[in-house]
């Protein structure tokens, strides 16, 4: 598991085996340096499950709160809110939603805008 935090967010995802390895690219890129200063994150590594690195995260790090990108549409998100606490059998923490009802179209126009880089 990676995880890069600066002082107002928090990014998480699973290594290894990931269906997503454009994103771990894109995050060892950041790791590395490349792309550090521009979205000044600090990455941090945990050689466990997604689950084992959010105990972690909460129990060693002190994280309170963890920043998501889940959507309305969305299969997890049925019952959420902008604000929710974890699901039960999971480390507690609140999840924040911000864009939780933004659309598809609303996700890709942001990042083009602001030019996040993406895979």
């Amino acid at each position: 598991m990676i995880s890069a935090r600066s002082q107002h967010s928090l990014r998480r995802q699973q290594r290894g085996n990931s269906p997503f390895p454009g994103a771990t690219e894109i995050t060892e890129l950041t790791h590395s340096g490349l792309h550090f200063t521009r979205y000044e994150l600090d990455v941090l590594r945990f050689n466990t499950s997604f689950k084992g690195g959010l105990e972690t995260l909460v129990k060693e790090n002190g994280v309170k709160a963890i920043v998501l990108g889940t959507r309305e549409s969305d299969p997890n998100a049925v019952g959420q809110g902008f604000f929710c606490p974890s699901s039960e059998g999971w480390p507690p923490f609140m999840r924040v939603n911000p864009i939780l009802d933004w659309s598809y179209r609303d996700v890709w126009d942001f990042m083009q805008l602001i030019g996040v880089e993406y895979c």
